[in-house]
Formats: C-alpha cells, sequence, structure tokens
C-alpha cells in the first residue's frame, strides 16, 4: 500500500531551499509540507514545487489535493480543475 502522507495545511508549509531546475531553469523550492509513516518509520514529507506555482498556491489561485496513500501526495489544480505540473521528489 506505501506510506501514510499527512499533508499540513498550505500555512504551515516552510521552505527548506531554494535551487534551479536543471532542465527548466525555472526557480523551484525544496518544501515541507508534512509528514509520512510507514510501517514504524516516519519522516518529514518534502516536495520540490515550481516558485511559481508556489505563489499560485499561497495566493489561492491554485487548490492542492492531498492523497494520503499515494506516490504522488499532493495534486495541485487550477480554479477550473486542470491539474498543474510540478515538481516531486523526496
Amino acid at each position: 500500500m506505501g506510506s501514510i502522507c499527512h499533508v499540513y495545511r498550505k500555512e504551515y508549509w516552510k521552505i527548506i531551499q531554494e535551487g534551479i531546475h536543471k532542465t527548466s531553469q525555472e526557480i523551484v523550492y525544496h518544501i515541507e509540507i508534512g509528514k509520512w509513516d510507514d510501517y514504524g518509520s516516519s519522516g518529514k514529507l518534502k516536495v520540490w514545487i515550481i516558485k511559481e506555482v508556489y505563489d499560485k498556491i499561497m495566493k489561492g489561485e491554485y487548490n492542492v489535493i492531498s492523497q494520503a496513500y499515494s506516490e504522488m501526495p499532493i495534486f495541485i489544480k487550477d480554479k477550473e480543475g486542470n491539474e498543474m505540473e510540478y515538481i516531486y521528489g523526496n
């Protein structure tokens, strides 16, 4: 089944690192967005998100849908319901 992921409300997300994406040259943030638990071990849930996407999430222009048991712990959608590309990683 995989790890159980708990995504915090966006107000509690913490930017850990800023960088430049190797191929697109966009500014990206490494963000702690929650925690995970997997049969006796656990840790901080972290993802890479494109700065532009992160800014729109914080302004309420994009919605975040958390997925407790998914390999992708969050999906990001615009107001029309279109899934937005972002960068994922642990």
